[in-house]
């Protein structure tokens, strides 16, 4: 399978692609497209999260445990006290790390996780997520949705080119395990996951928005417009 500065070279190059693609059609805002590349890199490196044992994975958990307590703990600046608000982080550091331990103990590399479902309940679950706490548009939360997906898909990906021996002409014998509609070893579970999936796009917003923009030719036109410089190189310098 590809290691781990692969999958992150992989999903920053694809999010900052479609990332700079939608800002230089007036599509997102330039903050808009920071958020998104960092939901894309991240979806990339998402379904490595059950390899606890990988250095690069259990760096990762600390620092998004990290990050999500100090964003909770600014929240509740305004209404406790420091005294009060170091507990609950506490609180929160130990019930992540349980909880990460607990996954751990029932999950696989390569196993449920490493699906399509799974794809699609992480990104509507960001989405859920988004649309709950912050005010931001429809058509945005779902290009959330859409970046945290493809990031995820292309780890998957990846995974499977990296099974296949070229110069050989032969598949390694974990072809097929990465990119996949669920896991026949765990038919309940596969079966929850696509339930979530159900369950999570109806509480997102509706995707017409989305749609609008993407299927108006004006959108691609704007792409391609910018694609090249329409003067002089580097005119403005």
């Amino acid at each position: 399978m590809a290691d781990f500065k692969t999958h992150l070279a992989g999903a920053a190059i694809g999010s900052a692609a479609l990332a700079t693609s939608l800002a230089s059609s007036d599509t997102i805002e330039s903050g808009e497209a920071l958020g998104l590349f960092t939901v894309g890199v991240v979806g990339g490196l998402l379904p490595d999260v059950d390899l606890g044992h990988s250095t690069p994975v259990s760096l990762a958990r600390k620092a998004a445990t990290a990050f999500g307590i100090v964003v909770i703990a600014f929240q509740l600046a305004d209404v406790y006290s420091i005294v009060e608000i170091a507990i609950v982080a506490l609180g929160m550091y130990f019930v992540v790390q349980s909880g990460f331990k607990l996954f751990d103990k029932f999950t696989k590399h390569r196993g449920l996780f490493h699906s399509l479902p799974a794809a699609m309940v992480c990104g509507l679950t960001l989405g859920v997520i988004i649309d709950y706490l912050t005010t931001s548009s429809d058509a945005l939360v779902w290009f959330y949705i859409a970046f945290m997906f493809l990031g995820f898909i292309l780890h998957l990906v990846l995974d499977e080119a990296y099974s296949v021996n070229l110069l050989g002409a032969s598949f390694k014998r974990s072809f097929g395990t990465a990119l996949k509609l669920g896991d026949k070893k765990n038919p309940l579970g596969t079966a929850l996951l696509y339930l979530g999936v159900v369950l999570l796009f109806t509480l997102n917003p509706p995707v017409d928005s989305a749609l609008d923009i993407l299927g108006d030719s004006s959108t691609y036109s704007s792409i391609l417009n910018n694609l090249w410089p329409q003067g002089q190189w580097f005119q403005s310098l």
